[in-house]
């Protein structure tokens, strides 16, 4: 209990101080937004665009030192106001409420699958210690865990195009609207009812 709690007492200041390091290295980074919305047409600098950076720049707070803009965006995110999408028009608090849900949908539905998987290989290796059959699980194991998640993950969809022919849905239906039409959506279950 005594661990819980002490790895519950150290989640807020892990949290501050990765969100302080992504904050000053976005600001390290050369370049900034309003140069990039300005500048994305390809024409050559002038002086409107360079009012238009300045404009940009005082919209979003970046004419500030960045602690303050630090604290500002803190003081915010605290109140549960991330700031608004410059490119999506929109609050960042809508964008994460709608892409959230998704995010841990994939997550349990990726712990259920790797359950699937990892207690009976797991039962194998225990059973077969020391036998071709726990050489195999281990070398698997090991493959699974070495190779990068990109690479595994276009592997993992461009296998399940060639062997089965399924397309990744390209329309979300949550499951809370209808579960029938997102285990259809998703990948393994269109795989095992081979629609």
């Amino acid at each position: 209990m005594r661990y819980v709690a002490r790895r519950l007492l150290l989640f807020v200041p892990t949290l501050v101080g990765a969100s302080i390091l992504i904050f000053v290295l976005l600001r390290l980074v050369p370049g900034d937004i309003a140069e990039i919305l300005v500048y994305q047409t390809g024409s050559e600098a002038s002086a409107i665009q360079q009012k238009q950076i300045r404009q940009i720049r005082a919209e979003l707070g970046l004419d500030r030192p960045v602690v303050v803009q630090y604290l500002d965006w803190l003081g915010g995110a605290l109140r549960g106001d991330f700031g608004r999408s410059y490119m999506q028009k929109r609050p960042v608090a809508d964008i994460l409420r709608e892409r959230v849900p998704r995010s841990l949908e994939l997550a349990l539905l990726t712990i259920l699958i790797a359950l699937v998987w990892a207690v009976p290989l797991g039962v194998v290796s225990a059973v077969r210690q020391n036998t071709w059959a726990d050489y195999l699980v281990r070398v698997l194991s090991i493959s699974g865990l070495s190779l990068p998640i990109f690479f595994t993950g276009v592997l993992v969809l461009y296998l399940l195009v060639r062997l089965f022919g399924w397309l990744p849905p390209l329309e979300f239906v949550s499951f809370t609207v209808s579960p029938v039409e997102n285990l259809k959506n998703n990948t393994f279950m269109k795989v095992w009812l081979r629609e």
